[in-house]
């Protein structure tokens, strides 16, 4: 790429031609005799190969570049590509500006040219078959960098490519292709480790790669795992996308239950939902995500408990879902009873829970606004809650003068409760200027909020501890019935 910019730059003076040419047809590619169209010296993989031919091999205008760049999606697999050849192509160019003359830029390019072809070694190893070629390819990788267990995975399946009738490198290539599209937009490790557990449960430590060797030694077997890792790319990438038209068939419970697990970071439950989505049926399936949803309240954002434990209890679930073990979601809580905090335990750890992150904070609010009025027997619940609301620290996070007397009384009071959740409620547009004020002109904005629990607040006379724990403990009790599997 260093000496496509190169020629590229030194194409923009007729007087330097045969040195552009020179570099050509050295470094990029030859032409056939009385033929225009390059035939490159390297060719990369299916996925990236035209663009390489296109925007490195070709001679192109930087212009052209920077318009392809701007149309590219973040997750098109071209875009890194696309980069690097439009920051060489400018380096080559401003490093070229700072000459006083063309010439001198050119002697000092053509010298740099000469350089790496002196200094810089490629060895080229040749093997007599694939087994030989993928014991090398792990050594070599073993010396440098560590290789991530999807790309010894994507190398161990080419291996076992031609020992398979069925599987063709061809199809194997396009299908990995289509695989690492469709998980540009997610951490596609986390997917092999995701897939596996699906399937087979939890894997200990890292011997992932190992596990799957040893699984899928065979060239069918290795040709199935192919069709299958492609199909669960699909179902996993819509595990960050509420939208995803994979949920278009569910309820909207489901569909916020995807969220839920976004915003509490419950990854763990991944493998769980991955293999009950193909094989639970629509209502099981929606009952299911909700129990995940609740699980990932009481265990992981109230409790704390560790998500080691998530991710091997739900693996266990997931694999006897995967043997046909398990078909329905009270069979699920049946294996990972042990996530679901007790209804007097969770009560005793939401009375103390604290959040710092606005986002989960906005969560649980959100929930309990909603099992508040449920309480009060409204007819829509959830249409009954604005889309667009903040979180607002009663005591705010900055509390000057208007707040000195209850910090004089009392001087632990904002470390101690600014980000309990009892301190905390949800604000509509038109409240939020609020700011730090007293609570005594704070109080004013809150009775007439139509969010019954921001309303509640109204009812104290003063904003100290007593009052924050006093509310906290009725939320707690909203919380215990809100999350809960039945």
């Amino acid at each position: 790429m260093i000496f496509s910019a190169i020629r590229n730059w030194l194409g923009g003076y007729t007087s330097f031609q045969r040195a552009q040419t020179q570099i050509e047809e050295r470094y990029l590619g030859d032409s056939d005799l009385g033929q225009t169209t390059i035939e490159p010296k390297l060719t990369l993989n299916a996925a990236n190969n035209d663009v390489f031919r296109r925007y490195v091999i070709d001679a192109i205008p930087l212009a052209d570049i920077e318009r392809a760049l701007k149309v590219c999606k973040k997750e098109d697999r071209n875009k890194a590509l696309l980069s690097a050849s439009l920051y060489l192509n400018q380096r080559i160019k401003n490093i070229a500006d700072k000459f006083d003359s063309p010439d001198k830029a050119r002697d000092y390019f053509l010298s740099l040219v000469q350089y790496i072809t002196d200094t810089v070694q490629i060895v080229r190893l040749v093997v007599r078959g694939d087994d030989a070629a993928y014991t090398i390819f792990e050594t070599l990788n073993d010396r440098g960098m560590e290789l991530a267990p999807l790309d010894l995975v994507k190398n161990y399946l080419f291996s076992r490519a031609e020992k398979s009738k069925a599987l063709s490198l061809r199809d194997l290539e396009e299908r990995w292709t289509e695989m690492m599209t469709l998980l540009s937009s997610v951490k596609a490790d986390s997917f092999l480790r995701a897939f596996w557990t699906s399937k087979h449960g939890a894997p200990e430590g890292k011997r992932l790669f190992g596990y799957f060797k040893k699984e899928y030694a065979d060239a069918e077997k290795a040709y199935q795992v192919s069709l299958d890792m492609r199909a669960a790319a699909e179902r996993y990438a819509a595990l960050s996308d509420s939208n995803d038209p994979i949920w278009s068939p569910y309820s909207e419970r489901v569909k916020h239950g995807v969220e839920a697990l976004a915003i509490i970071g419950s990854s763990q439950f991944h493998p769980l939902i991955l293999a009950a989505l193909a094989v639970f049926d629509k209502r099981e399936f929606e009952r299911l995500m909700w129990l995940l949803e609740v699980l990932a309240v009481r265990w992981q954002l109230v409790a704390r408990g560790r998500p080691g434990r998530i991710e091997s209890t739900a693996g266990r679930a997931a694999k006897a879902i995967a043997d046909g073990k398990i078909t329905t979601a009270s069979q699920v809580l049946t294996e990972v009873r042990e996530l679901y905090i007790a209804d007097p335990v969770f009560e005793a750890d939401f009375k103390l829970k604290t959040e710092r992150e606005a986002k989960k904070a906005m969560y649980l609010l959100k929930g309990l606004e909603h099992q508040s009025l449920l309480r009060a027997q409204d007819a829509h619940p959830s249409e009954s809650i604005p889309g667009n609301v903040t979180v607002e620290h009663i005591l705010p996070k900055s509390p000057g003068a208007a707040w000195k007397a209850e910090i004089d009384a009392d001087p632990e009071l904002h470390a101690d409760f600014l980000y309990r959740l009892g301190n905390m409620c949800l604000l509509a547009d038109a409240n939020r200027a609020l700011g730090n004020k007293a609570f005594s002109e704070k109080k004013k904005s809150y009775a007439g909020s139509k969010l019954r629990i921001t309303n509640s607040v109204s009812q104290y006379a003063n904003w100290t501890r007593n009052e924050i724990e006093d509310r906290q403990s009725h939320l707690a009790q909203l919380a215990v019935a809100k999350w809960r599997f039945q």
